[in-house]
């Protein structure tokens, strides 16, 4: 009987969606639970049932919800638990590794994270996440003894970061990061940014959030909705790299859009 069990729901998942209660901006549990949904249906699965969770947590260990739905999981026999990203699941990050590299899950149940859009179960994935921790563990062993020696680095990430800081100030980052937020503008702003991204030079995270961004879009139009961004650090990364390369995007925009954007006082964007 358990075998027939687990082979009528291997390809049944629960969605697990959940926000800390002093996270700011709160994500949306309703965007969540969308954009779990439209990751089940492009993967085929079927979801079996939604968990929220909005308790403070433990300050180690999973979630208590997390640890629930792992019980629940295990007696209906169901192998697959869907999340966003890997923050929703404790607030301890090596735990959440942990997870990720298959240490803590139990034996044939598959983690998917819709946002990287990839599962435990996968051969790449697996193949860098055991890659990272290799160069987790050979870092921490080997900048114990130059602590020092990284004061130069230091001083170029605090430079990029105060570029940043200045880029986000501008009224015209300002008007694109709340556009982004609209579902009437942000589909277009994706459209165009991926369209001039290859003469674009990015960071390693403004890359992963412009693909997000993009692969978000297909799978909101695959369940009928509209895409729109959050008060994410995601949404602000896709707001830098169109603000810098703003000159290059304008011409693959309407009209309508662009006058929303830059108004009658164009020079107040420059």
């Amino acid at each position: 009987m358990p075998r027939k069990l687990h082979f009528m729901n291997a390809n049944k998942a629960f969605l697990y969606c959940s926000l800390w209660p002093e996270e700011l901006p709160q994500p949306s549990l309703d965007a969540q639970s969308v954009e779990l949904q439209a990751y089940c249906l492009l993967n085929n699965l079927e979801v079996a049932g939604v968990s929220s969770d909005v308790r403070a947590g433990k300050s180690f260990g999973f979630r208590e919800g997390f640890e629930s739905l792992l019980l629940r999981a295990k007696i209906e026999g169901v192998q697959h638990i869907v999340i966003q990203e890997p923050t929703r699941l404790s607030r301890d990050p090596e735990e959440a590794f942990k997870a990720l590299v298959g240490e803590s899950l139990p034996s044939g149940l598959t983690l998917h994270i819709a946002s990287w859009q990839t599962h435990t179960q996968s051969t790449e994935a697996k193949r860098w996440l055991l890659r990272m921790k290799e160069w987790m563990t050979q870092s921490q062993r080997l900048m114990q003894p130059h602590a020092l020696a990284g004061s130069s680095t230091n001083s170029a990430v605090g430079n990029l970061a105060n570029a940043v800081a200045i880029l986000r100030t501008k009224p015209l980052w300002t008007r694109l990061f709340n556009l982004l937020q609209d579902e009437r503008y942000a589909e277009h702003l994706l459209r165009a940014l991926f369209d001039v991204r290859s003469g674009a030079v990015l960071t390693t995270a403004e890359t992963e959030a412009v693909h997000s961004g993009y692969d978000h879009l297909h799978m909101f139009q695959a369940l009928g909705y509209r895409i729109k961004g959050e008060r994410t650090e995601n949404t602000r990364l896709v707001a830098d790299v169109i603000v810098r390369h703003w000159d290059k995007l304008k011409p693959l925009l309407n009209d309508e859009l662009l006058r929303s954007i830059e108004g009658s006082e164009t020079s107040a964007f420059q």
